[in-house]
């Protein structure tokens, strides 16, 4: 994480909105080779530059600058007997951490190497300024390790009502929920890695927390499947900063944010203002999501913002609910069917979809690249109107050849009726997006229903169709676009621009 001093803590948290993070300029150029050995995926039909970058998986050391107080914590060569406030004389258990009384700036140091089957329940808050630290000290001998395979444990890690707090280089896995967030707001998580083994969700975010950081970890779930595992889960929580995450292997959904929803709240849950960006995703189990918003009814999941993610080799799309959310400036390739799912299913191998399931009104689908999607680049379903699908470039989907030929080369699906609630869709934009199929011009399947005697249009008889339903429909095109080395979408239009893609923060 670098040097921590006074004046970056006071940075860091003077939040509300940007949260004070220093930016970081990059342009993700990567070696894919090395960081796909270490962690294997399926072959891919195009290979992207990535936001993430492997050198951030790496274990680093803590370095502080004028610390309050330090505390040291080793598994291996600690006694709770010992004064904890030097490396030759450490704490051993986190019970002993827990049951301290910690003062804001104080930092709370784990030997790499050591291993503890117990929880970390922070004791105390900090301060704006001052927060307190928990991370990793001793050399390069990977990360300190914090797991819960007991009986009665829950959580690796427990946040309640604490505030102010930074984890840092932590290896969380191996536990049901690996960091369990209540009531907890101003927190940072920085270079971790979270996830291996969690038996339902990497990080979960409840009880109206709020104003928090999660950059530059490894949330990987591991490749043995855990139905409905979530890497994160925000159930009630705002103005969070996800981003330059590698989330990978999550058996539903790699970020869900679930604003209230009557199986699983009895309170007002809202996830509102939530940024998500500069994140890779991938999935080597055989079913997962990268992203998904649900809420049941206005404000509930509402004005979150999803860009400049690199998402593939999933099998579900990005499921958007809720009201006024933003969608932009992903590249989404590679998204393969679920052997969970029958043929007649392989619409929900779509890049993107707009869904009936619960609420989805005026929200925003804009300057994507999608390309090799089994399903459509682009399903919307929803029942309420508004949503607005704009300047997408949608290249070869459609891409899957099972039992039945309803969904072959189309990039965009409009239903006649939704697919959860048997209802008339309502009205949405569609304006600008390209459609390119090198198979053929009858791209679009526009108010008709993939499984009862489909007939595609082209995308010109898709433009003629606008006021129909309620629809506007304009300038949508099926010209011919190139993909770069860096997976833009290039094709020379002036009111457009040349390239749409990731761009580098």
């Amino acid at each position: 994480m670098g040097k921590l001093d006074s004046n970056l803590m006071k940075k860091i948290f003077v939040i509300i909105g940007v949260l004070g993070i220093t930016s970081v300029s990059l342009y993700f150029i990567i070696a894919r080779n090395s960081r796909e050995t270490a962690v294997p995926v399926v072959k891919r039909t195009i290979i992207c530059p990535s936001p993430w970058n492997e050198k951030w998986a790496s274990p680093q050391d803590t370095e502080i600058k004028n610390p309050r107080t330090v505390y040291y914590v080793s598994n291996s060569t600690g006694k709770d007997s010992n004064s904890g406030v030097s490396v030759g004389s450490p704490w051993k258990t986190l019970g002993k951490v827990n049951s301290q009384t910690f003062l804001p700036g104080d930092i709370v140091l784990l030997k790499r190497g050591d291993r503890w089957n117990e929880a970390l329940i922070p004791p105390t808050s900090g301060e704006i300024g001052k927060p307190i630290l928990y991370g990793a000290y001793g050399g390069n001998n990977g990360r300190p390790i914090i797991e819960t395979n007991r009986w009665g444990q829950t959580d690796a890690i427990l946040i309640a009502g604490k505030n102010y707090l930074i984890f840092n280089n932590l290896d969380i896995r191996n536990a049901q929920f690996g960091i369990q967030i209540l009531n907890s707001d101003f927190l940072i998580f920085d270079h971790m890695t979270i996830g291996s083994d969690v038996r339902d969700v990497g990080i979960l975010i409840n009880n109206g927390s709020d104003n928090g950081v999660i950059q530059y970890n490894v949330i990987d779930g591991g490749t043995e499947r855990k139905t409905e595992r979530d890497m994160i889960r925000l159930m009630d929580g705002s103005n969070w900063e996800i981003h330059h995450n590698l989330i990978a292997n999550f058996g539903h959904d790699g970020i869900n944010l679930m604003g209230r929803i009557p199986k699983w709240h009895d309170v007002e849950a809202r996830v509102t203002k939530n940024n998500i960006h500069h994140n890779e995703f991938f999935n080597n189990l055989d079913y997962g999501r990268s992203f998904s918003t649900q809420g049941n009814g206005q404000g509930y999941a509402s004005f979150n913002r999803f860009y400049d993610n690199y998402i593939h080799n999933v099998q579900v799309s990005i499921q958007l609910q809720g009201d006024h959310n933003e969608v932009y400036r992903n590249v989404i390739t590679d998204v393969q069917k679920s052997p969970q799912k029958s043929d007649d299913e392989v619409f929900q191998a779509a890049g993107i979809s707009i869904q009936d399931y619960i609420y989805s009104e005026n929200n925003k689908v804009y300057e994507n690249v999608i390309a090799y999607t089994d399903g459509p680049g682009i399903w919307v379903g929803s029942r309420e109107s508004g949503n607005e699908v704009k300047n997408n470039f949608i290249y070869s989907a459609g891409e899957y050849r099972g039992d039945t030929r309803a969904l072959y080369n189309i990039g965009l699906y409009v239903p006649e009726r939704t697919l959860k609630r048997n209802e008339t869709p309502g009205a949405q934009v569609y304006e600008k997006n390209y459609i390119y199929s090198s198979h053929t011009e009858n791209t679009v399947l526009y108010r008709g229903l993939h499984y009862e005697n489909p007939s595609p249009i082209t995308v010109a008889a898709f433009n003629n169709r606008s006021g129909q339903n309620g629809d506007r429909i304009v300038k949508n095109s099926d010209q011919k676009f190139s993909l770069t080395n860096d997976c833009k979408a290039y094709i020379e239009d002036s009111e457009l621009g040349v390239l749409i893609g990731i761009t580098p923060k």
